[in-house]
């Protein structure tokens, strides 16, 4: 057998053991969700439920590192951070897709914390935690003063051309179904993360 026959072989073993429960959790926020979105007509409260959805995804994220491999990050908005100002310079400067430039920020921070995390992984407890905090604080910098590029403290605006391709909706409602879809491939990356063998090193 080949190693990449045991490798998908390990993939499919994986998803195989996700608890049955995850996906019936994950299908009755879908239905959630949609009820929401569909009858709630104030855009307030869809804020908010966008943004539960939107920090929901970003805290399972979050657990891989700090729950699984027990490392307390306090750095993860600064790849974030990365991966959002990409997609919206490549938006505004070139008029790239934010679907295309989301896989390019998503690769550049994959490249900055794999570069950011081999080091620093070295470390335990409280060394690490530091030098998270470290690096936030340093590209949190580094964004406020490169005023030319990102426009400082004021913001990026994004022009107001509603489009799919655009990732701009006319109705608020879209944007809580693809916080949603975010958050279910999120945490089904965590779950087979956790059920590999890569989870039980972990």
């Amino acid at each position: 057998m080949s190693a990449t026959t045991r490798s998908e072989g390990s993939m499919f073993s994986a998803y195989r053991f996700i608890p049955r429960r995850s996906l019936v959790v994950l299908a009755g926020m879908a239905v959630v969700v949609g009820v929401l979105a569909f009858t709630v007509a104030d855009k307030f409260y869809l804020h908010v439920l966008i943004m539960m959805l939107f920090y929901a995804s970003i805290s399972s994220a979050w657990n891989i590192v700090g729950g699984f491999a027990g490392q307390l990050s306090l750095g993860h908005a600064a790849f974030f951070g990365i991966g959002a100002y990409t997609s919206t310079l490549l938006f505004i400067n070139f008029g790239v897709s934010p679907w295309i430039g989301m896989l390019v920020g998503a690769s550049l921070a994959t490249i900055v914390s794999g570069a950011i995390g081999y080091p620093s992984f070295r470390l335990r407890g409280p060394f690490f935690t530091l030098v998270t905090i470290a690096f936030a604080e340093v590209l949190r910098l580094l964004t406020l003063y490169a005023h030319d590029l990102t426009k400082g403290s004021i913001g990026i605006s994004v022009p107001f051309r509603p489009a799919a391709g655009n990732f701009i909706f006319r109705q608020v409602s879209a944007y809580a179904f693809v916080a949603l879809a975010f958050l279910a491939l999120t945490v089904l990356v965590s779950l087979w993360i956790e059920h590999s063998r890569l989870g039980y090193y972990l």
